[in-house]
């Protein structure tokens, strides 16, 4: 089982909820990105590929410690295992996060920019995922009639439009595109 647990406007965690599928995480995913995505107001009019390369000097934080930090202040009760802590944009700004809160974010991104994203979840098993980040529909100079393109901004070495992914997992029933 998986729990969400989701950061509000002004406290550490709002609520939490028990979800029973990848579906459902995923989907109070993309409700923290539209709800809050004027924690990025600040970065209207910033380009995606600007917006991208500074979104990976973000410090990667695990769930475990991002949930640790909150014990102390009566929060959370951090668990290893089964539960995603999904943040708010804002709170990755501040002080990073893993593989999900980063795609908030850049979901919460495009929003404000007015580019049409897709979450893409990849696991080695079915019913769970080993990563998650964004697909965007660009236009570039090569691709005068748009594609979706991979913007993922947690894997340090990757560059704009890359992906880690290979072709052969692509095919898997456990690689989605949301």
């Amino acid at each position: 089982m998986l729990l969400a647990r989701q950061r509000p406007q002004n406290s550490s965690v709002l609520t939490n909820t028990e979800l029973r599928s990848v579906g459902q995480t995923i989907g109070q995913m993309k409700r923290i990105a539209s709800q809050y995505r004027h924690d990025m107001d600040g970065f209207l009019g910033m380009c995606p590929a600007k917006f991208f390369y500074f979104a990976k000097k973000l410090p990667y934080v695990e769930d475990n410690a991002a949930a640790a930090s909150f014990v102390g202040a009566g929060y959370v009760e951090p668990d290893k295992d089964g539960y995603e802590f999904v943040q708010r944009p804002a709170f990755t700004l501040q002080r990073g996060g893993d593989c999900d809160d980063r795609s908030v974010m850049a979901a919460a991104y495009m929003y404000i920019q007015g580019v049409p994203w897709k979450f893409v979840t990849v696991a080695q098993k079915p019913y769970e995922w080993d990563h998650v980040y964004l697909k965007i529909f660009a236009r570039t100079d090569g691709i005068p009639n748009g594609a979706w393109l991979p913007y993922d901004i947690t894997i340090s070495k990757l560059e704009l439009f890359q992906e880690e992914i290979p072709k052969e997992y692509q095919k898997l029933p456990w690689y989605k595109e949301w």
